[in-house]
């Protein structure tokens, strides 16, 4: 039989991967990936109590030359085995806090303005380029940029830094891909030195000079709360938040915009209220979840049984999150675009004590420039020419042309 990351791997998967969450859902729930050194899990039931598992762990420090040799020779993988999922209690309860300690709901809702501003100034140059009659690629031109913004305003990027910083995301992304090639670790090793350096940098600034950032939050002393994250605690939270913070939000947008166009049917929400806007864009983000495979680290802290697999201590488990989205044992009718369905259970942000810090900030961009795409772009089409990034991770667009009806092929 083909191995689970390989079959994954095709490029029909690639393009429409639900067809094979189904057959693994059905016939291989439990699936060994001799090419990952993984176990991956498909149905909903294992997923949620994957994330929650005591018996699921990240590998303890004394642990990594055991269980991940390979992060003795990547700086990038010892990074990523760092990070706040990558964290057991109580290591992890004390960071989150910390953490939340600053990035807080009124810290997001403190940028939605400047977010719909954003949206605004952005889709002033592409309208006027659709009425022209142009094919715009909205991933490149508005999703991803958009989605850079947010994450780098958060941080306090000066705008004059962030391409050069975003052009390395991409190559740091494959430290999440189980059984990736060395010569890919070497070269995420390399973009996130780059990455390091600069924020390090940045951080020694805002601790001299603070303005109205996270950075500046983070490196802040609280006086009512001696406990402050290390030096190395920090620069692994702040890369942790680049990796993640944009490239998975552009994703969002990009799949909420086509939930728009495949289904007019209810898009009468998207003029509705805030409440409304987003049940149709977590909708679309369970229906075709961008995050497939979750790219952390959990190990069997002793001999398992799931789904009646036995699965020996020390194993790695991942969660095709993608495929418990679309779970009929959890979703009724779970193939059905459906906005006023119960979507509680999705773990497209994960689950219980993994559930994502940063779910308020993506689910507020991503309706933001949904609702803006929808009330300044009417007749927005797909265009042929959609290229689809080859990833295990996540379901993301290199390119993804639009055009206003009638001007383009539809797709």
């Amino acid at each position: 039989m083909t191995d689970v990351l390989a079959r994954l791997s095709e490029p029909s998967a690639q393009e429409d991967p639900y067809p094979t969450y189904a057959w693994l859902r059905a016939h291989d729930p439990v699936s060994w990936s001799g090419q990952g050194k993984v176990y991956v899990l498909s149905r909903h039931a294992d997923i949620k109590w994957a994330f929650n598992s005591p018996d699921l762990r990240a590998p303890e420090p004394e642990q990594l030359s055991t269980l991940v040799p390979r992060a003795n020779d990547h700086p990038s993988l010892r990074l990523l085995l760092r990070t706040l999922p990558m964290n057991n209690p109580p290591t992890h309860t004390r960071l989150r806090r910390l953490v939340q300690r600053d990035f807080t709901a009124q810290r997001v809702n403190g940028i939605r303005e400047s977010v719909e501003q954003a949206c605004d100034q952005s889709l002033d140059n592409i309208v006027t380029r659709l009425r022209d009659g142009e094919i715009v690629d909205i991933h490149s031109d508005f999703s991803r940029t958009l989605a850079m913004s947010v994450i780098a305003d958060l941080l306090g990027v000066p705008e004059a830094d962030r391409p050069a910083l975003a052009a390395l995301v991409v190559r740091m992304l494959v430290v999440t891909t189980p059984g990736v090639p060395a010569e890919r670790l070497a070269d995420a090793d390399s973009a996130s030195a780059e990455v390091e350096e600069y924020f390090a940098a940045l951080a020694k600034q805002r601790r001299q000079c603070p303005e109205q950032d996270l950075i500046s939050a983070l490196v802040s002393a609280h006086a009512n709360d001696p406990d402050q994250l290390s030096d190395s605690e920090l620069m692994t939270m702040i890369w942790a938040l680049w990796l993640s913070g944009f490239e998975t939000s552009a994703a969002g947008i990009d799949t909420a915009l086509i939930a728009m166009v495949h289904h007019p049917e209810h898009t009468d929400r998207l003029a509705g209220s805030r409440t409304d806007v987003v049940a149709f864009v977590s909708e679309a983000l369970r229906h075709q979840s961008p995050t497939m495979l979750t790219g952390v680290f959990r190990i069997a802290a002793r001999e398992l049984e799931i789904g009646g697999v036995r699965i020996p201590a020390g194993t790695d488990i991942r969660m095709l999150t993608a495929s418990a989205n679309r779970d009929p044992a959890a979703f009724p009718d779970a193939d059905r675009f459906d906005p006023s369905r119960n979507s509680a259970a999705a773990v497209t942000f994960g689950h219980g004590i993994r559930y994502c810090l940063g779910a308020n900030l993506g689910l507020m961009e991503i309706s933001t420039a949904l609702r803006l795409l929808y009330t300044r772009c009417p007749g927005l089409t797909l265009a042929d020419g959609a290229v689809r990034r080859h990833s295990l991770t996540l379901r993301a667009f290199d390119r993804l042309p639009v055009a206003l009806a009638g001007t383009a092929s539809g797709a």
